[in-house]
């Protein structure tokens, strides 16, 4: 009798002594990620005007310059404290093979759980966003360019991007699952709903840091760093129509917006 006690109670140790199951973890990378209001997170802080041809069949951004704007952009202080929770084109990796083949799921609903927020905002934006795109082309031909090589007018696998207004903040801070996430070092907790698969929460952790803004007040007569971005998107033709003299045009046509985030995290 003591002898099956005592080989109870070793298994019971032993039972007790087992590791806990592992809650999986995947890295996030929130760059370049989409924030509705606020709009692109601005990993590599570009500016203003900046424009590229997009080779939306490869998702392939080319840069080819800022754009030389004589206008001021118009520039609006937001109030107080702004956010945006729910992000878009988040990249997951080390997705654990039992959830194989579920990135694209997980990954949408760690952007659900996601929240990124400002203070000190002020947006600037660009109204007129034809101007720029004419006054290339009338630049490449004055310096005996050919702008048919770069922006693939007759090719409709291709598309011209600027970027039409940024919003400058003073504070930035990411969240996921109510946790703060700006930091990779950070691991933050979400539950996330799967179907087929038995799983309650998972640890996420950011692939790189986000930093923008110090929370200065002043930044010595400047203007705080851009965190966000907003772009136009147009497919560069030429009219067809003889009184136009075969001008180029740029047509707002279907393009696939959410493919943005990848093509520009393809820049860094």
């Amino acid at each position: 009798m003591h002898l099956v006690m005592s080989l109870l109670l070793l298994n019971l140790t032993a039972a007790c002594m087992q590791p806990l199951q592992d809650i999986p973890k995947v890295t996030a990378d929130f760059r370049f990620s989409n924030a509705t209001g606020l709009g692109i997170q601005n990993a590599g802080f570009l500016d203003l005007g900046t424009m590229y041809v997009w080779d939306i069949s490869n998702n392939v951004l080319h840069p080819i310059g800022v754009a030389g704007l004589d206008v001021a952009p118009k520039r609006k202080v937001l109030p107080g404290f702004q956010a945006s929770k729910g992000v878009q084109g988040v990249k997951v990796s080390g997705v654990p093979a039992n959830l194989s083949g579920q990135n694209g799921l997980i990954a949408t609903e760690i952007g659900k759980e996601t929240k990124f927020s400002v203070e000190g905002a002020i947006r600037e934006e660009y109204r007129n966003v034809t101007a720029p795109f004419k006054q290339y082309v009338q630049n490449e031909v004055r310096d005996g360019n050919n702008p048919d090589s770069t922006l693939h007018p007759r090719d409709d696998n291709f598309r011209i991007v600027m970027i039409r207004s940024v919003l400058r903040a003073q504070k930035f801070e990411m969240s996921v699952g109510g946790t703060s996430a700006s930091d990779p070092d950070t691991v933050a907790q979400v539950s996330i709903a799967i179907p087929g698969v038995e799983i309650v929460s998972i640890r996420v952790r950011a692939g790189a840091k986000l930093t923008c803004g110090s929370g200065k007040a002043s930044y010595h007569g400047e203007l705080p760093p851009a965190c966000f971005f907003n772009v136009v998107v147009r497919d560069p033709h030429y009219t067809g129509k003889e009184e136009d003299e075969g001008r180029m045009q740029f047509l707002t046509k279907h393009a696939p917006l959410e493919n943005l985030p990848a093509a520009f995290r393809k820049l860094l």
